[in-house]
């Protein structure tokens, strides 16, 4: 993962644009390819979280100043808060997260998944499962929320998130292009011997590997412009084909020209 970042930028470029790039690098070691590939999941995966963190960063700090200003405490089993504190609520994904002292048994017919701190305990609604699970607190526990407490968990959560948004991400993302380009890989190797084409299984995987990236820009540009349409993830597996297509006419082997007979005297 290494890969000096210029020598990056060059290959991701040239992937794109030139079928004679699969040439320099389909004889490579395929360690060279993977860390490419590697490299290129995590900077999209670092790059895809940023909007998630910067806005669960906004609501952490919304979190903070309403747990200052309604004092929040929990006495003998009860959360405890300033009077006429309104709820605080956080949406997202269709899954809500509710803090709201004010009742025992809120209404929860709006929510499709929903985790609510009520007065007297912690109440779960998932579409999985029927109904709603509660916890309720330990009556001889007493917990107050200070300002020092808030700012400790705050900067944990954090650190903790994106770290954690980034490797599920990396993780997922990985697995699912391994998985096709393993598949395209066979099925170009099994191609070619069908044709009499002289390529290792390694060669197949490198020019497979790089091959995967530009339909998968693609594909993220139009994801990123919100545009939806059904037809995009066979788009983009068709793309995917014509790029190792393209390569491997590309890096094929000339035949030698064959001499011309002489005709007899």
């Amino acid at each position: 993962m290494n890969l000096p970042f210029k020598q990056f930028l060059t290959r991701l470029y040239k992937s794109c644009t030139s079928f004679s790039f699969y040439k320099e690098i389909y004889q490579e070691p395929f360690a060279k390819s993977l860390k490419y590939f590697l490299s290129f999941i995590l900077i999209l995966s670092i790059i895809s979280i940023i909007p998630t963190v910067k806005s669960s960063y906004q609501e952490a700090n919304r979190l903070q100043q309403w747990l200052i200003k309604s004092e929040l405490k929990i006495e003998q089993g009860e959360l405890i808060a300033r009077p006429n504190t309104e709820p605080f609520e956080i949406t997202a994904n269709q899954l809500t997260f509710m803090i709201d002292p004010n009742t025992n048994s809120p209404d929860l017919t709006p929510y499709q998944r929903a985790y609510i701190i009520s007065r007297t305990g912690i109440i779960a609604k998932n579409l999985d499962t029927p109904g709603t699970k509660k916890i309720d607190f330990n009556k001889e526990q007493n917990w107050k929320i200070s300002a020092k407490i808030i700012n400790q968990y705050k900067t944990i959560v954090m650190l903790i998130v994106p770290f954690f948004l980034v490797l599920v991400r990396f993780i997922f993302i990985v697995l699912q292009k391994i998985i096709q380009i393993i598949i395209f890989t066979a099925l170009s190797f099994l191609n070619c011997k069908i044709l009499n084409i002289p390529f290792s299984f390694e060669n197949l995987l490198n020019i497979c590997t790089y091959a995967t990236i530009p339909p998968f820009l693609f594909y993220i540009g139009f994801s990123f412009l919100n545009i939806k349409n059904s037809y995009f993830s066979a788009l983009h597996f068709i793309m995917y084909a014509l790029f190792i297509i393209g390569a491997l006419n590309a890096c094929k082997p000339e035949e030698p020209a064959k001499e011309k007979e002489l005709p007899l005297p």
